[in-house]
């Protein structure tokens, strides 16, 4: 246990404990692709789930039309209240494009669709299905900030493998370059932005109210950008990070159309 504090409220090393919090008020965000699909990532994410006991669970999901079906029954394997948003669709596709709001395709854009569904519910928690040590305090624990009146919680996590310490993205580049712009710059955003210990990291709870007004990010950046808006809708003030554990992901490799290369690991 640790006890200094950032630039914004830091809860550390929750444990094992599961705090009381209002997760029948919430819904969860789970964004997948078809290569999340019937993994043991996604399948422990979603296996947990079940005993958090959620108001509802919406997945955004970016497939190709004869990988639906499959994805679908796979979901409904599980005792959840679970809303599947298909982002690939062709209708939301020609409604989107009518209004000029199709955009580039990307986990964004896939987390902007869904946040429609889901600010409905007094409270929204987000998070990747690619954490194989995802366990059911993990809701709770990015709840427990926001029914105390804060508005926002981003998880963090050590993310140290097999004796290996990754994160590279973080630690190469984005710590670095918020250094570097700190030191021209004294902007209270910089500040903000560099007091996250796992800025990355893609879990975060917010209230419905205020994920009705972000906007979020379609294209690289999504993280980043997500804490912009919510450092110009409620300031530090308003915010909390709390303290996930250590998480192993499901990696990517390093080559190929779905590698690092292409997509930066975090």
């Amino acid at each position: 246990m640790e006890y200094v504090q950032e630039g914004i409220t830091t809860l550390h090393d929750f444990g094992a404990v599961r705090p009381s919090a209002p997760t029948g008020d919430a819904a969860v965000v789970v964004p997948m692709t078809e290569r999340e699909h019937a993994g043991l990532a996604a399948e422990r994410v979603l296996s947990a789930l079940e005993s958090v006991a959620p108001e509802r669970v919406i997945v955004p999901l970016r497939a190709p039309a004869d990988r639906v079906e499959a994805v679908v029954e796979w979901l409904a394997e599980f005792d959840l209240p679970l809303e599947v948003l298909w982002c690939d669709g062709p209708r939301l596709a020609s409604l989107l494009s009518e209004t000029g709001l199709n955009g580039t395709r990307g986990k964004g854009r896939d987390l902007w669709l869904a946040l429609g569904l889901a600010a409905t519910s007094e409270y929204v928690v987000v998070h990747d299905a690619d954490a194989k040590t995802y366990d059911e305090n993990h809701v709770p624990k990015l709840l427990f900030p926001l029914e105390h009146g804060l508005a926002f919680s981003k998880g963090y996590y050590a993310r140290v493998e097999n004796d290996r310490l990754y994160g590279r993205l973080l630690r190469l580049l984005y710590r670095p370059l918020i250094e570097a712009l700190s030191q021209d710059d004294d902007a209270p955003v910089l500040d903000f932005l560099g007091s996250f210990r796992y800025a990355l990291a893609g879990e975060f709870a917010t209230t419905g109210r205020l994920a009705r007004k972000l906007r979020i990010q379609r294209g690289w950046g999504l993280e980043v950008g997500t804490l912009g808006e919510v450092f110009r809708l409620v300031g530090a003030e308003g915010v909390a990070q709390v303290d996930l554990g250590v998480h192993e992901h499901d990696h990517r490799s390093v080559s190929g159309r779905a590698g690092s290369r292409r997509c930066p690991g975090r």
